[in-house]
């Protein structure tokens, strides 16, 4: 059997694409195989592309006086498709006289370079940044050369310096941070407060990635990441790392800004209460609630709670008990939103510790520590700290714990757990705003703002 697959276009001579042979049916060649399909769709991306680029070059006008330009020569510019590479005929015009002064030389121009400045086609764009969002950038690469006929015209390097050029327009387009959210429209909204209605919750809260400096490898980076969850619509996250990102409020303003949040709306803001989540929920919204995440709170005293535990052997195991109801007393009133009360039960338990037996004073001395954090923590976050028995019968959030999901689906898929790459700050940071995106299912339509005409399927 002989197939023959050709392309017709109008008015020209069809254009044969793959000429083929079929041997007795069988389990194996039946139908097209990737490899013939890989060819079929690179014969025609370049059948197609060369047509349009010559109807397109042979219209050329002068926008202003509608002459038409005058034909210099031939150039050939190279075209990276999702079908493959593509050298594609650029023909040079002069400027027309009547754009140019009659002193100046009248520079020559290709049109079609000008309108594909990045030599890649956006769908080509779209979908490395999609992937590299949610794999690393060699497991893209092998998919990408696994469907698609790229052959090896794409690499590492370049998938990471197309995420790098999306992200910096991503950046470029955000705008400047403002000196303050508070504007004059923000209070006349105010002055016409809306109906009662379920507050926008968002919360907030740091991961941590493993780092890298040149050759070598250093610690880990802190990365922000939050969800904003509001009464009706859909949930939207946000990531960034915090010594690279220098607007933070106007990210965070603008994802509010898509689920339609005015300033007289009620919002919330839970945290772990670090100082950098602190400062960036600080002043968003005059009509905004702050609390402290009772995880977080609770993390801490179950681990002094196991510390405390340690201490029962030998002669302290009556102190230990009197440790352990001073430290449920710490828990008791945090729970209830007695901060001050709070503080003097946990100052009260360090002076103890601190005459604690030397049997145990390796535990003493870890607990003693660990209090000393946990006051300093209370006392720097005691302004977002409610009563956390009230919200919880009331049936309103007390924990961040969907914000702990998303540090997950953000942070860890992508950049912690099984994968054993390190990061720069600027290359996560990069990777953090596509995969963002692409979660929130907006990278599609932010491609299609920038490039009229594009058609992604969802």
């Amino acid at each position: 059997m002989k197939i023959r697959f050709n392309m017709v276009i109008e008015d020209t001579e069809p254009i044969e694409l793959l000429n083929m042979e079929r041997g007795e049916l069988q389990a194996g060649n039946i139908g097209l195989s990737s490899a013939e399909v890989k060819s079929l769709l690179s014969c025609g991306q370049k059948a197609l592309i060369d047509a349009q680029a010559t109807v397109y070059a042979r219209h050329q006008q002068c926008e202003q006086c509608k002459n038409a330009l005058r034909f210099k020569g031939h150039n050939t510019i190279v075209l990276r498709t999702l079908y493959g590479k593509i050298d594609v005929d650029s023909p040079r015009f002069y400027r027309c006289i009547c754009r140019t002064p009659r002193t100046s030389s009248r520079a020559s121009f290709s049109p079609l370079a000008e309108i594909l400045p990045e030599r890649t086609t956006p769908e080509f764009q779209y979908f490395q940044a999609k992937w590299a969002s949610l794999m690393s950038y060699g497991m893209t690469l092998n998919l990408l050369n696994d469907v698609l006929p790229i052959g090896d015209d794409l690499s590492k390097e370049g998938i990471r310096d197309n995420v790098a050029r999306i992200v910096q327009r991503l950046d470029h387009e955000l705008g400047e941070e403002p000196e303050s959210i508070i504007t004059q429209g923000i209070i006349e909204q105010l002055l016409n407060p809306l109906e009662t209605q379920e507050p926008l919750v968002v919360g907030i809260d740091g991961g941590y990635v493993h780092a890298r400096n040149g050759s070598r490898q250093e610690g880990c980076f802190e990365v922000i990441v939050g969800k904003s969850i509001p009464a009706k619509g859909d949930t939207k996250c946000f990531g960034f790392v915090q010594r690279i990102e220098g607007k933070p409020k106007r990210r965070l303003q603008d994802i509010l800004d898509s689920q339609g949040f005015q300033a007289n709306q009620p919002i919330v803001f839970l945290s772990d209460g670090a100082d950098t989540v602190r400062n960036l929920q600080r002043d968003m919204s005059p009509n905004a609630e702050h609390i402290l995440d009772w995880f977080h709170v609770t993390m801490r005293l179950t681990v002094m709670g196991n510390l405390v535990a340690g201490l029962h052997n030998g002669r302290m195991r009556s102190r230990s008990t009197v440790f352990a109801d001073l430290l449920e007393s710490v828990k008791w009133n945090i729970w209830h939103g007695k901060v001050d009360r709070s503080l003097e039960r946990a100052k009260e338990l360090r002076k103890k510790l601190a005459k604690a037996s030397a049997v145990s004073r390796e535990n003493a001395r870890k607990l003693r520590g660990k209090l000393g954090k946990f006051i300093g923590y209370i006392s720097a976050n005691r302004d977002f700290i409610p009563n956390y028995g009230k919200r919880y019968r009331a049936e309103k959030l007390i924990t961040t714990s969907f914000a702990e999901s998303t540090v997950d689906q953000v942070v860890s898929r992508r950049f912690v757990k099984k994968q054993k790459m390190r990061w720069t700050e600027r290359g996560c940071h990069s990777v953090l705003q596509l995969r963002t995106r692409v979660i929130n299912d907006e990278l599609r339509s932010v491609m299609q703002g920038w490039y009229p005409g594009l058609q992604i399927a969802a």
